[in-house]
């Protein structure tokens, strides 16, 4: 039991700390520095991918990107969560999209796996083209 609340603790940090704080000197912290984000069929790899999809994505479009978790379920080496991201579309382009000023709010899951205490993978899936139209896209 010790072992999935820790798992759990980790990725509420990845959470909190790197999305909603925007904490970026925690990636190597929390994430294996071979990491994969498989995001719609494509994978970035390793913590600096990770640091510039945050930092020069979702942070340079969405300054105030936040977000919550609803809810954890861990087993054996997999933690899945379901948390909402909320920001407002005040920085700069998101992929074409110039910025609106529009706020948004989607939900996400997301399947992380845990080695050695750090994240290896992690699978998220949400409502793209749902963002897309919140932000005027």
């Amino acid at each position: 039991m010790a072992d999935l609340e820790r798992n759990k603790a980790l990725t509420r940090a990845m959470y909190e700390d790197i999305w909603r704080d925007h904490r970026l000197d925690r990636i190597d912290e929390i994430m294996a520095p071979d990491a994969v984000l498989h995001v719609w069929g494509d994978e970035k790899r390793g913590r600096d991918r990770l640091r510039e999809a945050v930092q020069n994505v979702w942070l340079a479009a969405f300054p105030d990107l936040s977000c919550e978790i609803h809810l954890q379920v861990a087993e054996g080496d997999l933690v899945a969560d379901h948390a909402t991201f909320r920001g407002t579309h005040s920085g700069g382009p998101f992929h074409g999209i110039e910025p609106s000023g529009a706020a948004f709010a989607f939900t996400q899951t997301t399947i992380c796996r845990i080695e050695d205490s750090l994240i290896t993978d992690v699978w998220e899936d949400f409502d793209w083209r749902g963002l897309v139209r919140q932000l005027g896209g």
